[in-house]
C-alpha cells in the first residue's frame, strides 16, 4: 500500500464522518485515478464526483470542489459529444444539456465569490470551446504541471488516456493503475511544463517492476515542479485536470 493509498483511507474515514474538506480532497485524489476499465457508469468512470458533490453539500462556498466537479461534467460532455453513449437513462442531448447547465452554474457560483478565479474562467472558456468544437492551445496556460499520455494504448482501447497532475508522488501513484492493467508503461510519455512552456518530455517505458512487483522509478527522475502550480480543476488547453480517457478513431 502506497502513502497515497493510506491517505485515501484516512480521507474516506474523515469524509464519512462528515468532514467537508476531507470529502473534497478525497474527490480530488480520485479524479487522478485511471478508470477506463472500471465500468461504463458515471460512478465508475468519475469516482471523485460523488465526494465532490458531498463536499459542496456540506460547504457550498468551496470553490475548489465546485471547479473540480464542473470539470468532471465538462469531461462527460466531451465524451458524449465525441461519440460515447449517454451516461444517463435519457437521451444524449438531454444528458449533455443538463451537464452544460450545471457546469455553468458551478462556474458562475465560483465567479460570484471571486470574479477573477482562474479555474472558473478557464473552465467556462473550455466548455464553450468544447460545445463549438474548437481545440485550445495549452501553451497559453502560465502554470507548471505534468501531462502524461498513453500514446500507444488507444489502438486497443479506443481511447487516448491523459493525466494532468502537479505532484510527483500522485503521478507515480496513478501510474500504478496502468502497471496493473498493462504490465508496464510502454507507449507512455510524460511532458513537463513550467510556467506554461514544455521543458521536457520523458519516455516512461523504461520504468520496470522491482523485486516486490512495484514500479521502480529509479530510472526516471521526476523532480518537483518549479513555478506556480496548476490549480486543481484548471484545464490546460483541451486537457482536463486529473485523468481523462477520450474516445478516438
Amino acid at each position: 500500500m502506497t502513502s497515497i493509498d493510506k491517505t485515501l483511507d484516512t480521507l474516506r474515514d474523515a469524509a464519512e464522518a462528515g468532514e467537508a474538506e476531507a470529502a473534497r480532497e478525497l474527490g480530488r485524489l480520485l479524479c487522478l485515478q485511471p478508470t477506463l476499465d472500471e465500468g461504463d457508469s458515471v460512478d465508475d468512470r468519475w469516482p471523485g464526483e460523488m465526494w465532490l458533490r458531498i463536499a459542496l453539500s456540506r460547504k457550498p462556498e468551496d470553490t475548489i470542489a465546485a471547479g473540480l466537479l464542473a470539470s468532471r461534467l465538462v469531461q462527460q460532455i466531451t465524451a458524449m459529444l465525441n461519440g460515447e453513449e449517454s451516461f444517463d437513462s435519457d437521451s444524449e442531448e438531454e444528458a449533455v444539456e443538463r451537464r452544460v447547465e450545471e457546469a455553468r452554474e458551478l462556474y458562475d457560483a465560483v465567479l460570484a465569490l471571486d470574479s477573477s478565479d482562474p479555474t472558473a474562467e478557464a473552465g467556462l472558456a473550455l466548455l464553450d470551446e468544447v460545445l463549438e468544437g474548437e481545440q485550445p492551445d495549452p501553451s497559453s496556460i502560465g502554470y507548471s504541471y505534468y501531462l502524461l499520455e498513453n500514446d500507444a494504448g488507444h489502438g486497443s482501447t479506443g481511447h487516448l488516456e491523459q493525466l494532468v497532475v502537479t505532484d510527483p508522488d500522485e503521478l507515480r501513484w496513478a501510474c500504478g493503475y496502468w502497471f496493473e492493467r498493462y504490465g508496464g508503461l510502454a507507449g507512455f510519455t510524460l511532458a513537463t511544463y513550467v510556467d506554461g512552456e514544455q521543458v521536457n518530455i520523458t519516455d516512461l517505458g523504461t520504468v520496470t517492476l522491482d523485486d516486490e512487483d512495484r514500479p521502480d522509478w529509479t530510472s526516471v527522475d521526476i523532480p518537483p515542479l518549479p513555478g506556480e502550480l496548476l490549480p486543481a480543476g484548471h484545464p490546460v488547453g483541451p486537457c482536463h485536470y486529473g485523468y481523462t480517457a477520450q474516445p478516438v478513431d
